[in-house]
C-alpha cells in the first residue's frame, strides 16, 4: 500500500508532535516524521505542503487537546477564564517542547483556537467588559500562561546560594530554589484576574 493511500493529515500531525514530544522541536524535520511514520519523505506533501504548515498544525492539533479538556462552557467571565488558563497549562505541560513553538506562531495559534477565543471573548463582553478591553485580557490571558509555562519547562532544580547581607534577597533566592510552580502559577492567575475584576467595577 503507498504512503499517500495509507497517511492521512492528522497521522503526520500526530507523528510530528511525537517526535518534538522526543526529540526536541529541532529535531522535527519532514524527514524524521517521514521516518517515525515509516515512509519515505515525499508521501508527506500530499498532506501537507510544507514544514509551516506541518509546525502551525501541531500548535492546531494541541490547542484542540485544550479545547476538549476546557471545563464546560459557563456564564462566569472569572471562573471561564481560570478554567481556560488552567487547562492550558496543563496540556501544554504535556508537551513542553511545543511551548516555544505556541510563543513564537501567535497569529496561527490564535488562529487555530479561534472558537475558544470567541468563546471567552464573547462571555467577557456579556460580563460587561467593551470588546477592547475583552480582546486585550483574553490575550493577557493566555501570554500569562505560554511566558510561565516558556519559564517552567526549562525550569531546572536548583539549590539557593550562600547567604547574602539582605534577608529579603535571600528568602526570594530561597523561594526561587524551591518554589511550586502550581502554587505560583495560581497566585499570579489570581492577581490578573482581580486587576480585571477592578476595571469592570470602575468601568
Amino acid at each position: 500500500m503507498s504512503g499517500r493511500r495509507r497517511l492521512s493529515r492528522d497521522a503526520v500531525l500526530r507523528a510530528a508532535l511525537t517526535v518534538i514530544d522526543e526529540a526536541g522541536l529541532e529535531a522535527c524535520t519532514m524527514r524524521a516524521v517521514a521516518a517515525e511514520l515509516g515512509v519515505e519523505a515525499m508521501s508527506l506533501y500530499w498532506h501537507v505542503p510544507g514544514k509551516d504548515a506541518l509546525l502551525d498544525g501541531v500548535v492546531g492539533m494541541v490547542l484542540n487537546e485544550v479545547a476538549a479538556e476546557e471545563p464546560p462552557d459557563i456564564a462566569d467571565w472569572r471562573a471561564g477564564m481560570a478554567g481556560f488558563a488552567t487547562t492550558f497549562r496543563a496540556v501544554v505541560l504535556r508537551h513542553p517542547n511545543v511551548v516555544p513553538l505556541i510563543a513564537g506562531r501567535p497569529l496561527g495559534a490564535y488562529a487555530a483556537a479561534s472558537t475558544m477565543a470567541d468563546r471567552g471573548i464573547a462571555r467577557l463582553e456579556a460580563a460587561g467588559f467593551d470588546r477592547a478591553t475583552a480582546l486585550r485580557a483574553a490575550r493577557s490571558v493566555a501570554r500569562y500562561v505560554v511566558g510561565f509555562t516558556l519559564s517552567e519547562a526549562d525550569r531546572q532544580t536548583a539549590t539557593p546560594p550562600p547567604p547574602t547581607d539582605s534577608p529579603r534577597l535571600d528568602e526570594l533566592l530561597a523561594q526561587v530554589a524551591g518554589d511550586d510552580p502550581g502554587e505560583l502559577f495560581a497566585f499570579g492567575l489570581e492577581l490578573m484576574l482581580d486587576g480585571l475584576e477592578a476595571r469592570l467595577r470602575r468601568a
